[in-house]
C-alpha cells in the first residue's frame, strides 16, 4: 500500500476529501474522518476526528449495530498516514466505497442522497472536479509520528494484562473466603461458636496481623455463611470464583432459593456486572420477572423462538420521567440513557437507531427505536406506547417488521421481532389479540418506578401453581 502514489484530494459541497490509493488491491480508499465531516458540517478535522471517534466508541460498545461491510468495521478498518490540516501525516482511519456506503446509514445528514451519488460517481470513473495533488513533504518520523495511537495500545495492552491479574487475584481471593468459612463453619459446629466467639477471633487476628483487610468480625460471619450456602451444592460451588467478594455477599444476602442464586451468579459472570450493576437488577425483581415472562410468553415463544429474549415487563426508573410524559419525551429519554436501558433491556441487544426510517410504497414510517439480537441473529423493532396497549398496535409493528425483512434483514439474519413496550396492558386483550396473529411481537409493560418484590414473588408463585394445576389435565387430553 502506498501512502502518496496517487494520493489526492476531492471536493464535496467544499468540502475536502482525502483520497488514498491502495496499491495491492488497485482501488482507493477514502478518509473516514472527511467524510464524516463533509456529511455534517463539522468546522475543522479535529472536531469531524472526535465526531468518528463517538462513533467508534459506540460501535465497541455495542450500542449501534453496523450492517453488511460495516459489520467489523471498527476492529478491522485500515489507517494510512494522511496530510492534515498542519501539513503533516497522522494515521487515519479509510474505507473503500463499498464500506463508505454502509458507514454513511449512520450518518444523520440531509446531504446523504447526494453524497451516495458524488462518490457513485468517482467509483464508476467520471470526471470528478476539483481534484487535486496531495502536496508531499519529507517524512519527520519526529514531528509526524501518531502518538496517541501507540500510547493507546500500549495502554491496551496494559489495561489487558492488569485485567488478567486482577481475575486471577480475584478467585484467590474468594478462595481464602472460601477455605476461612469452612474452618470457621467446622470449629463452630465443634465449639459451638457464636457471633461473639468470632467477634474475639477478629480482634485476635487484627492485633497479631495490623496490615491484614477483610476480616471484620461481619465479613468472617459472612465467609462462614458464604461456605454453607454452597459447600452442599458442586452445581453452584465453582461460579462463586468467577465474581467479586462483594457480588457474591449481594447474591447470598438477596437470594433465597438456589435457582435465584445461580440465576445471578450466572448473569453477573456472563456480563461481568459491576456490584453496583448488579445491585440493580436484584433491586429490579429481574429473576421474578424473567421468570413471569417465561411463562406468560410461554405459549407465543414456542410459536416463534426469536420471541425469546424478550420479556413481559420493563423497569425504567433510571430515566426519572415525571408521571405524565409523552411517547417523544420516552424515546428521548431511553436514547439518552442508553447504556443503561441495554442493562435492562439485555446485554445480547446492540442500539442501532431511534426513528429508523422504512418505505412502503410511497410512504415513510419510523420504528421509535431499532435493536440486533446478536445471541438470535435478528432485528427488534420498539414501538413505544405511553397508553396501555390497543389491538390495533399490533398490526402497526407487523407493518414494520415485513419492511425491515425485505430491506434491512440480510440473508443470514432471522426474521425481525417486534415488542410493543406499553405503559399498561390488560393480560387478556394481550392473549386474545396474540393467539391468533401470527405477527412474531409481544407486548410488555414498562414501569418507571422499582417494582415491590414481593408482588412479583407472590405472581410468580400463583402462575407456578396454575401451571402445575394444568399440567396433569394437558397430559390426560
Amino acid at each position: 500500500m502506498s501512502g502518496n502514489r496517487k494520493d489526492t484530494v476531492r471536493v464535496f459541497n467544499g468540502k475536502e476529501i482525502r483520497v488514498a490509493w491502495n496499491e495491492e488491491e488497485q482501488k482507493e480508499l477514502y478518509s473516514i474522518v472527511d467524510v464524516c465531516g463533509a456529511l455534517t458540517d463539522q468546522p475543522t478535522q479535529r472536531d469531524a476526528s472526535n465526531y468518528w471517534a463517538q462513533m467508534k466508541q459506540r460501535l465497541k460498545n455495542k450500542e449501534i449495530q453496523p450492517l453488511t461491510n460495516c459489520r467489523q468495521l471498527v476492529t478491522n478498518c485500515q489507517q494510512l498516514k494522511l496530510i492534515s490540516e498542519d501539513g503533516k501525516r497522522y494515521l487515519t482511519d479509510v474505507a473503500d466505497a463499498d464500506t463508505i456506503f454502509e458507514l454513511i446509514k449512520f450518518i444523520k445528514s440531509k446531504e446523504t442522497e447526494a453524497f451516495r451519488s458524488w462518490l457513485s460517481g468517482t467509483v464508476e470513473g467520471q470526471t470528478v472536479q476539483n481534484t487535486r495533488a496531495v502536496a508531499v513533504r519529507k517524512y519527520d518520523p519526529v514531528l509526524d509520528t501518531d502518538y496517541d495511537t501507540h500510547v493507546g495500545t500500549i495502554l491496551a495492552f496494559v489495561n489487558d494484562g492488569y485485567n488478567k491479574v486482577l481475575r486471577y487475584a480475584n478467585r484467590e481471593l474468594i478462595m481464602l473466603y472460601w477455605r476461612t468459612g469452612e474452618y470457621v463453619s467446622t470449629e463452630a459446629k465443634k465449639e459451638n461458636w457464636g457471633q461473639s466467639v468470632v467477634r474475639e477471633l477478629a480482634t485476635r487476628l487484627q492485633r497479631k496481623a495490623p496490615e491484614l483487610k477483610g476480616f471484620s468480625p461481619q465479613n468472617i460471619w459472612r465467609m462462614k455463611q458464604f461456605y454453607e450456602t454452597y459447600s452442599n451444592n458442586k452445581k453452584l460451588s465453582a461460579l462463586p470464583r468467577e465474581i467479586s467478594w462483594w457480588s457474591n455477599v449481594l447474591i447470598m444476602m438477596a437470594a433465597k432459593t438456589d435457582e435465584e442464586r445461580e440465576f445471578y451468579l450466572r448473569l453477573a459472570k456472563e456480563h461481568d456486572y459491576s456490584t453496583r450493576e448488579l445491585e440493580r437488577q436484584i433491586k429490579s425483581g429481574l429473576f421474578e420477572r424473567k421468570a413471569i415472562s417465561d411463562e406468560v410468553n410461554r405459549p407465543f415463544i414456542e410459536r416463534n423462538p426469536g420471541l425469546k429474549g424478550l420479556h413481559d415487563s420493563y423497569i425504567l426508573e433510571f430515566l426519572r420521567l415525571p408521571e405524565k410524559h409523552n411517547e417523544k419525551e420516552l424515546r428521548r429519554a431511553i436514547v439518552s440513557n442508553i447504556r443503561a436501558f441495554l442493562l435492562e433491556f439485555g446485554g445480547e441487544f446492540m442500539f442501532v437507531n431511534e426513528e429508523h426510517r422504512v418505505r412502503v410504497g410511497d410512504r415513510t414510517f419510523h420504528v421509535d427505536l431499532l435493536f440486533y439480537n446478536q445471541s438470535l441473529s435478528c432485528y427488534v423493532a420498539v414501538e413505544l406506547k405511553t397508553v396501555d396497549f390497543k389491538h390495533e398496535h399490533l398490526g402497526q409493528v407487523g407493518l414494520y417488521l415485513e419492511a425491515l425483512d425485505r430491506d434491512v434483514r440480510r440473508p443470514d439474519d432471522n426474521p425481525s421481532v417486534g415488542l410493543i413496550l406499553c405503559a399498561g396492558k390488560n393480560d387478556a386483550v394481550v392473549e386474545y389479540t396474540l393467539s391468533n396473529n401470527m405477527t412474531p411481537a409481544l407486548v410488555a409493560k414498562y414501569q418507571t418506578h422499582l417494582p415491590d418484590k414481593k408482588l412479583l414473588e407472590e405472581r410468580l408463585r400463583r402462575l407456578k401453581e396454575l401451571a402445575e394445576q394444568e399440567g396433569p389435565d394437558d397430559d390426560g387430553a
